[in-house]
């Protein structure tokens, strides 16, 4: 087998993980009107709207612990076990699906599925990244992303139709195979550099095809201790590099803005808040459509989008989410003051947030290759070739190759010998993966993992905060000014992006670490 299917044959396996974590994010807007339905809920009485607020939001309470559990474990046990134990309590979550007797085991469901997520999540990222090679680094990493999506899609297609405790047991059968592909995954060959185990490290490339990269990699880890990620030091460059400190405001920021617009309101009630709107389009149709639209942005939007920075691509993201939560907020407006244009308009909640996640997962790829224009010109053949299985590649994880952007281009893995090379894969994203890209990018070495970990961490206990007061919100504020609330989020975040946050395009990591420190 060659060393990039068994690349794409190790990714799609860890990245069964990140289905299950989206199912997760979307379980819960099918499964609370079955529980507040005497015929098909599993619990001795319904549920009150003070837990339907809690069985939302403590998904978050959970992956806010998450992400440190790899965090710390990662470099002292592997980036394998830590990917294993997130599965194992993925798998805990779903068993207790299957057997739900009462309301504290619903809430248990939820704290233990956001712990496998923040596991997972964290985990994958990591060990994608280190086992990749270079020039679809980028793609497989995106491709998290969009099976996640999937996830919470198949969520909102099969609850609905089904009982409760099968909505568990279609996830388990699918952790289980996560589970068991995940004992047969090597370990990451970073994890080996660092514990200085070179033969191991060496086998590991050659069974992925990057045997030419055993320098780089121990290169890459040089001067890293197993320990350090977890230690007083690395809280102390965040603070003490100004370069970390800037990429601590941005990402802290904008993680934070992203959550207070309301996106997890939105995935965990979507068939509530269209119950609550009273839309013509039945709620768990819609709540469907929305799935669907989430899925078919992320993978078409960038097709269509112009070719633009990152900056350019988040302004005018946050602008749009705006908008379209102004137009829901506007239809609860109508709705509180009973206008008679609320018969004529029972669409505009659907529409609304069809536009809502279509501006919310918009992005597009390029392509910085590093080699010689003489090279290049004398294997134009090749390089076409090349750039067509690139091409091909980014389509299938919902991306658009920008060709016009690349001044070089040539792939180290070719018949041609050349010494031209592609450098970097960068990806344009926008208000839904945009923070996160950022988290990843911005934070100066040993840095990073306790950077993303503050980041996401602060992030997420806002979007507890928010998912949990959502309800309290709608009755005492209503919905207009509810996702009005949500709406101005947005509108901050525009502003912010247009007065801090840099432009990175055609940037690597060094050269955004000295925009940062300027």
């Amino acid at each position: 087998m060659s060393g990039y299917r068994k690349q794409f044959l190790i990714v799609a396996c860890v990245n069964i993980g990140q289905f299950i974590d989206g199912y997760s994010v979307g379980w819960s807007a099918p499964i609370i009107p079955k529980l507040q339905d005497p015929e098909q809920t599993p619990l001795p009485e319904v549920v009150t709207d003070l837990q339907i607020a809690w069985i939302g939001s403590l998904l978050y309470l959970g992956s806010i612990v998450g992400p440190y559990i790899p965090s710390y474990l990662s470099n002292i046990i592997g980036r394998k076990p830590c990917l294993l134990f997130g599965g194992v309590l993925n798998l805990l979550a779903i068993i207790l699906i299957v057997t739900t007797r009462n309301i504290t085991m619903v809430y248990a469901i939820r704290i233990i599925s956001g712990l496998g997520m923040g596991m997972v999540t964290v985990s994958n990222l990591v060990y994608v990244g280190e086992i990749a090679s270079t020039n679809i680094r980028g793609i497989l990493l995106t491709s998290t992303s969009i099976v996640g999506i999937s996830g919470t899609l198949a969520a909102y297609c099969v609850a609905p139709f089904v009982s409760y405790k099968m909505t568990g047991y279609f996830a388990l059968i699918i952790n289980l195979v996560h589970v068991f592909g995940i004992y047969f995954i090597p370990e990451s060959p970073v994890y080996y550099a660092i514990k200085g185990k070179e033969i191991e490290a060496k086998n590991t490339l050659r069974s992925l095809g990057r045997v030419q990269d055993l320098e780089y990699v121990f290169e890459s880890v040089k001067g890293t201790n197993a320990g350090e990620a977890s230690s007083w030091k690395a809280w102390i460059k965040i603070f003490t590099v100004k370069a970390n400190r800037r990429s601590l405001l941005i990402t802290l920021t904008l993680c934070t803005l992203q959550q207070t617009s309301g996106v997890a309101v939105v995935l965990f009630f979507a068939t509530t808040i269209f119950q609550m709107a009273g839309s013509s389009i039945r709620p768990d149709i819609a709540t469907i459509i929305i799935g669907s639209t989430r899925l078919i942005a992320s993978m078409v939007a960038p097709f269509v989008v112009e070719r633009a920075g990152r900056r350019i691509l988040l302004l005018a993201s946050t602008a749009f989410c705006a908008c379209s939560l102004s137009i829901l907020g506007t239809y609860f407006y109508l709705t509180r003051i009973k206008s008679s244009l609320i018969s004529e308009v029972g669409w505009l909640p659907l529409l609304a947030l069809i536009l809502y996640f279509f501006s919310y997962e918009i992005g597009e790829v390029k392509v910085k290759v590093k080699g010689d224009l003489d090279l290049i010109t004398r294997y134009k053949t090749q390089l076409q070739e090349c750039f067509k299985s690139l091409r091909n590649r980014a389509a299938a994880m919902g991306l658009v190759v920008n060709e016009e952007k690349t001044k070089y281009l040539a792939t180290p893995h070719t018949s041609m010998g050349a010494p031209v090379s592609i450098e970097n894969v960068t990806f344009e994203r926008c208000f839904g993966t945009m923070p996160c890209a950022l988290v990843g990018e911005m934070f100066r070495g040993n840095a990073r993992s306790t950077g993303s970990a503050v980041a996401m961490t602060t992030a997420w206990l806002i979007g507890f905060g928010v998912a949990t007061g959502f309800g309290s919100m709608v009755k005492f504020l209503g919905g207009d000014v509810t996702f009005g609330m949500f709406a101005c989020s947005c509108l901050v975040a525009f502003v912010f992006t247009l007065k801090f946050v840099p432009e990175t395009k055609g940037k690597n990591l060094n050269e955004i670490q000295e925009i940062l420190s300027t």
